[in-house]
């Protein structure tokens, strides 16, 4: 719906969605997704690539000037890291990045008119600042969540001390 939006308001847009359904009760959602695709006629505006091996999934962070991960885990995800890594925005409605991505780029729900908004904020951003922003996010994800540091904090967790 935000890219209806868009897109009727003159601006260019092109969405592609990658992935699959991983469990059973997801395959009625990406069902659901083709449907309003081709209710809205966004059929030449959305693309859905289907299942990507993980060895080729930065490819399309790398290309995208922005990521959209609406998910509401509440913890920190892998849907979000992944591009930050890559230096691509993100969008998320995943209140866990509070204070990790500026604060316009963490929307509430699935608010497709918040999603717009913040998706017109994004491309607004001039290229040096997005520039900018994508190195900040990418050294946010080196720094914390790199795996030698998700190593540290559950040996930590475990009491048992990091060996030299």
């Amino acid at each position: 719906k935000a890219a209806d939006e868009l897109r009727r308001a003159g601006g260019q847009i092109a969405v592609t969605i990658v992935g699959g359904p991983g469990l059973p009760q997801h395959q009625a959602y990406l069902e659901n997704l083709q449907i309003l695709t081709r209710r809205l006629e966004l059929d030449a505006t959305v693309r859905f690539a289907g299942p990507v091996p993980n060895r080729e999934v930065a490819r399309y962070y790398q290309e995208a000037d922005l990521a959209v991960s609406l998910s509401g885990t509440g913890s920190i995800d892998k849907a979000v890291l992944e591009p930050m890594a890559c230096g691509c925005p993100v969008i998320t409605s995943n209140q866990a990045f509070h204070g990790v991505l500026p604060d316009s780029f963490v929307i509430r729900g699935n608010d497709f008119r918040a999603l717009r908004a913040a998706i017109e904020r994004a491309r607004a951003l001039k290229a040096d600042e997005r520039a900018a922003l994508g190195k900040q996010l990418r050294e946010i994800v080196v720094e914390r969540h790199a795996l030698e540091k998700l190593a540290e904090k559950i040996i930590s967790a475990c009491g048992r001390q990091h060996p030299a």
